[in-house]
């Protein structure tokens, strides 16, 4: 583990590398591709446990992103398996049209994927007529 010391320093250091970041690459988010969303630079190996601010070590999340990974999948899985985890609202989404065995029998990139365009899906038939809001006490 780095001394506060140089972790401090980075910190400080890390407001200037982040503009220098977004004036380089797009803002959007890597997991989810979204560019709604505030944005927030990850460090992908965290400051605290020797990372840099080097632009390797950095990845754009957007909030909700950035969060899912923070709660529920640091002690888990590498960053690039999260990567490939569709994000809460595309697993809903893909909730609401499969059942658990058909789940199952996916592979990651292949749930993302259907996930994305479930999510696609979900947002048009929102902003139909048909639209009736899921309740889940109903079930």
């Amino acid at each position: 583990m780095e001394s506060m010391t140089t972790c401090e320093s980075l910190r400080e250091e890390f407001s200037k590398v982040r503009r220098e970041y977004f004036k380089e690459n797009a803002r959007f988010c890597r997991r989810c591709k979204t560019t709604k969303h505030k944005i927030h630079l990850h460090h992908i190996r965290s400051l605290m446990d020797g990372g840099t601010n080097d632009f390797e070590n950095l990845a754009p999340l957007c909030s909700t992103c950035h969060s899912e990974w923070h709660k529920f999948f640091e002690s888990y899985v590498t960053f690039d398996e999260f990567l490939e985890i569709p994000n809460v609202k595309g697993l809903i989404a893909v909730w609401r049209l499969l059942d658990v065995e058909q789940y199952q029998e996916l592979t990651p990139r292949q749930l993302k994927e259907l996930s994305l365009k479930a999510w696609e899906l979900f947002n048009v038939w929102k902003n139909s007529d048909e639209y009736e809001p899921y309740d889940a006490s109903a079930d």
